[in-house]
């Protein structure tokens, strides 16, 4: 009678190699601690113009609460003859972070609609030592930051 240990034993030791493998992976990102206080962000506005649209950035600091809630009014950023103002408010966990985003524009560059959705929402993934949200790729306009603890 053939015996089929060799092939068992080729099966046993590629499943664990890939259990170890995988493990590995899944380890290295166990998410963030989220800790009331002052945390720095860093934005980037895709403004919409008559052609397009253009990126501004800026950075600054948020209050996180004990519950993960946020808000930050972010400073207005300008290109191409018009500024975009832009405020934020949301939750984050250890694994994610969402919430929404109005946007205003005002000046002689601008397009002749206003930012839309309005609010429009944001979603985005936590790691371990930061969190990024952004909108929606379809949305006419796009902001996208990253909070970390300060």
């Amino acid at each position: 009678m053939p015996t089929n240990r060799p092939t068992l034993l080729m099966a046993a030791t590629l499943a664990a190699l890939l259990t170890v493998a995988c493990a590995g992976t899944d380890s290295t990102d166990t998410g963030i601690t989220v800790t009331p206080g002052t945390w720095s962000y860093s934005v980037t506005e895709e403004i919409p113009l008559p052609g397009g649209r253009c990126s501004a950035k800026s950075s600054g600091t948020a209050t996180v609460s004990a519950g993960g809630a946020y808000s930050i009014t972010f400073p207005a950023l300008s290109c191409s003859s018009c500024t975009m103002s832009a405020s934020t408010s949301g939750t984050i966990t250890t694994s994610a972070i969402s919430g929404s985003v109005s946007a205003s524009i005002a000046g002689s560059g601008c397009s002749s609609q206003q930012p839309t959705p309005r609010p429009a929402s944001v979603a985005g993934d936590c790691h371990t030592t930061t969190c990024t949200a952004q909108t929606a790729s379809g949305d006419s306009f796009a902001v996208s930051y990253t909070l970390t603890p300060s």
